[in-house]
């Protein structure tokens, strides 16, 4: 498994498994997109490759450096169960002591730039909010 599925899944069974997550956001959890007509607020992880990388050690790969944005979708009149979902995300997704996880050990995950946004989704104002998370990994 690569790091960065590694991360993906830990992310998507991080968020999936919180109760208190899925009550503010019981869209669900997607990669990249959700389909329309997804139940909403949802969240939505994207792996940003061109942000991420590997650092080296003699012999191979020590770890891998790697970016993802996790941001809670909604229409915009739910903008504040949208913050109070993004908020529970953020302190689900902060992890500053390694850890093991299936496939490997995550060695840090802190967000590194909040996100907050509009955009248009099948003609309604929607609202995202949540933010870029700086993951270093290591898969076994």
């Amino acid at each position: 498994m690569s790091e960065s599925e590694l991360v993906l899944a830990w992310i998507e069974s991080t968020l999936t498994a919180d109760a208190t997550l899925q009550g503010l956001a019981p869209g669900g959890v997607f990669q990249t997109f959700a389909l329309p007509g997804t139940t909403t607020p949802y969240t939505l992880v994207k792996y940003l490759p061109n942000s991420s990388s590997d650092v080296l050690k003699f012999g191979g790969i020590a770890y891998s450096d790697m970016r993802f944005q996790v941001t809670v979708v909604g229409p915009i009149a739910s903008q504040q169960t949208i913050a109070d979902a993004a908020k529970r995300a953020n302190d689900l997704l902060t992890v500053t002591e390694q850890t093991t996880v299936t496939g490997g050990t995550l060695i840090s995950s802190i967000r590194s730039q909040p996100i907050s946004d509009d955009e248009y989704v099948d003609s309604a104002k929607y609202h995202l909010s949540g933010g870029e998370y700086h993951i270093r990994a290591k898969s076994d």
